[in-house]
């Protein structure tokens, strides 16, 4: 941690001086408690400047004892790719170990040193900065800071913050109250227009009920006159429904006797065609024989088992005829192949023509022997025996095809006398009934004239019925149209009311608002105001009295006086001028800002009643600028704090004998340690 490596320090119960030269690594000692019991902190004690450069990770762990516990709090750092970061830690209290996150081992911390819990989520430890450990140079920046950013401070310090918060919480909601004043202003302005609205509507209502009051006599006279239709109705209906059917039946019959007229008159057609057809029949079958087919079919069988004989044979003739043109055709080529031929292609021998003349003679004689052969088969005399009876086939069938033509127009004769026989009795069945038909046709024409009045007398009445149905219907729709209407207007009168009563509401709210607001800003805001001043007071009347005992404690000097006025400024005088802080000597100060440090610190302790740090201080570098002199002041200073625990960060040798303990630090190669 910083310029340390590994380093155990112990602080007894007792007045303490950390000493050795200025960058020794005095202050590095009082960061790493700070950081122990608060960690980082923004813009006050980054890892960057707490992590030992050059490391990866390291750690603070402290041991106190607080309210007779035994409390260890150990926090790490370590440094990665986004920075260096928190690492968890733990706290232990009488051996009990609790691992914790950053932020929980803060609150714990803030627990225990018993801090207000406001303190967990800001930046800085105010309350352990002004009464534990202030840095050197803090003291003065807040004594040279503006009076608005010192009071700012010190009301958090002094837990006075709360009222400015108060003051800053209750504008906003009187802001609020503002908003919801105007909008429930707005909200009533439309009070009027409804009460306007709901007398509208309760006149329209009393105008509908008067017309339904009218209507629903109509209405009965209407269904009365309705009934007395409808019963004569009723009563025609039956002869109606007879009236009807006799229609129906007489539109079948008619259908019927239609039909039956245009199949006689189909069926007459009929019979005269078949009568035409079998005289032309009968002319087409005069003066042909009758032959017998069967005999003519055998005789055809016969002439084509003889046509198939005589082609097997014609065949036969035909591939020796073939063979004997092979024969000879070889016998030709053998024959002037040798006639050529001066050398045996087997044995390359010369060929004599002795030789060759006895072997064409040979093939000659062979040859001629063919041919004579040849000769003698001759299949003309064949192919005419089978053109003669492949004609007389064709005759024969002739023959058979004209006999058939007879059987078929004989048969075809035979039905044709049958159909027309039936046709002919088909006929006069149809005419019969065509007749029947007729008869039935006239009868129902004869009672269909009977109701003629009849249906007329119905067709009125059933006019008058749907007219007055009509009327009923309308006066119907115009009932539930006002029944509608009625509704609709109740309806709407219900939003009305609720409407005005939700604004009547509003109204008793808009008041109490308007109370409320009243008594904010003139009593609620004053007395806040008053207790924020009244207490301030008390406490800058206390700081002031601490602060010039300290400041006349330290200065000895007849001519100088000093004072904290209502902005907590301190205002130096000298022989009755006054000099600013920024003119004074370097021990002057010194001396103002460590008798303000004092002053601040017992105030702190005596108004935040919680805190367990009353018996600890820390002074840093507080003689800075002091003379030889003034440095013995500090001894009676130690005195009077009066504290369980002071430790002392100084170089000044002079001061070692005022205190019960000496720690000395030396640093050497850049790495700091305690030498005793």
């Amino acid at each position: 941690m910083r310029t340390y490596t590994n380093q155990s320090i112990d602080f007894p119960a007792a007045s303490v001086m950390l000493s050795g030269d200025i960058g020794s690594g005095k202050s590095s000692i009082l960061l790493a408690i700070e950081f122990a019991l608060f960690g980082i902190m923004r813009g006050e004690l980054s890892g960057d400047s707490i992590l030992r450069k050059g490391t990866q990770e390291g750690s603070v762990e402290l041991n106190f004892h607080l309210e007779g516990r035994d409390v260890i709090i150990k926090r790490s750092l370590k440094r990665g790719a986004r920075g260096i970061t928190q690492g968890p830690g733990f706290c232990s209290i009488d051996g009990v170990r609790e691992e914790l996150t950053p932020i929980e081992l803060k609150n714990k911390v803030l627990e225990l040193l018993g801090y207000p819990v406001s303190l967990l989520n800001q930046s800085k430890s105010l309350i352990y900065r002004y009464t534990v450990y202030t840095p050197q140079e803090e003291l003065k920046r807040i004594i040279e800071e503006s009076t608005e950013a010192r009071l700012d401070v010190l009301r958090k310090v002094f837990d006075m913050d709360k009222y400015k918060v108060m003051k800053e919480n209750m504008q906003t909601y009187l802001q609020t109250l503002r908003d919801d004043i105007i909008r429930i202003r707005a909200k009533l302005e439309l009070l009027p227009e409804h009460k306007m609205e709901l007398e509208q509507f309760q006149t329209q209502l009393v105008d509908v009920r008067a017309s339904l009051k009218i209507t629903l006599p109509k209405e009965g006279l209407i269904r009365d006159e309705k009934n007395i239709i409808k019963k004569h109705l009723d009563e025609k209906e039956e002869d109606v429904k007879k009236l009807y059917e006799l229609k129906q039946r007489h539109g079948v019959s008619k259908a019927n006797f239609e039909q039956l007229s245009s199949r006689s008159e189909q069926l007459q057609i009929t019979i005269q065609k078949q009568k035409e057809k079998i005289h032309l029949l009968k002319e087409s079958l005069e003066g042909i024989e009758t032959v017998d087919s069967e005999k003519i079919k055998i005789k055809i069988e016969q002439s084509k088992i003889v046509v198939k004989k005589l082609e097997e044979f014609k065949n036969e003739h035909l591939q020796k005829v073939t063979t004997l043109k092979t024969k000879i055709k070889q016998a030709q080529e053998l024959t002037e192949k040798i006639s050529r031929l001066d050398n045996c292609p087997l044995c390359l021998q010369d060929v004599t023509s002795n030789h060759k003349h006895e072997i064409i003679s040979k093939e000659q004689f062979q040859e001629q022997i063919l041919k004579e052969d040849l000769s003698k088969l001759d299949v003309t005399h064949i192919e005419q025996q089978i053109l003669d009876k492949r004609t007389g086939i064709e005759e024969l069938q002739s023959i058979l095809q004209k006999a058939d033509v007879l059987v078929y127009k004989k048969k075809q004769l035979l039905e044709e006398d049958v159909q027309i026989e039936e046709n002919k009795s088909q006929l006069t069945k149809v005419l019969l009934e065509k007749e029947q038909a007729e008869s039935v046709k006239v009868t129902l024409d004869t009672e269909i004239k009977r109701y003629t009045q009849l249906e007329k007398d119905y067709t009125e009445t059933k006019t008058k019925y749907d007219i007055v149905l009509e009327k009923e219907k309308e006066f119907i729709m115009r009932k539930a149209e006002l029944e509608t209407k009625e509704q609709s207007i109740m309806k709407r009168l219900e939003d009305i009311d609720v409407k005005i009563k939700q604004l009547s509401v509003a109204d008793r709210a808009l008041s109490k608002k308007n109370n409320l607001q009243q008594w904010l800003k003139e009593h609620f805001l004053n007395v806040v105001n008053v207790m924020e001043q009244h207490v301030m007071l008390r406490i800058q009347q206390d700081f002031n009295s601490l602060f010039q005992e300290w400041f006349n404690f330290l200065i000895e000097d007849e001519n100088m006086s000093a004072r904290v006025d209502e902005t907590f400024t301190p205002l130096i005088e000298q022989n009755g001028y006054e000099i600013e802080f920024m003119n004074l000597s370097g021990g002057e100060k010194s001396s103002v800002a460590l008798a303000y440090r004092l002053a601040l610190n017992k105030v702190i302790n005596n108004v935040v009643s919680t805190i367990h740090t009353k018996d600890l201080i820390v002074l840093d570098e507080p003689t800075d600028g002091f003379s030889f002199q003034q440095l013995d002041r500090l001894k009676d200073v130690l005195e009077q704090l009066d504290m369980t625990q002071v430790i002392l960060v100084s170089h000044e040798p002079k001061i070692e004998s005022f205190v019960e303990r000496v720690i000395r630090v030396e640093k050497q190669s850049g790495v700091s340690t305690i030498i005793s």
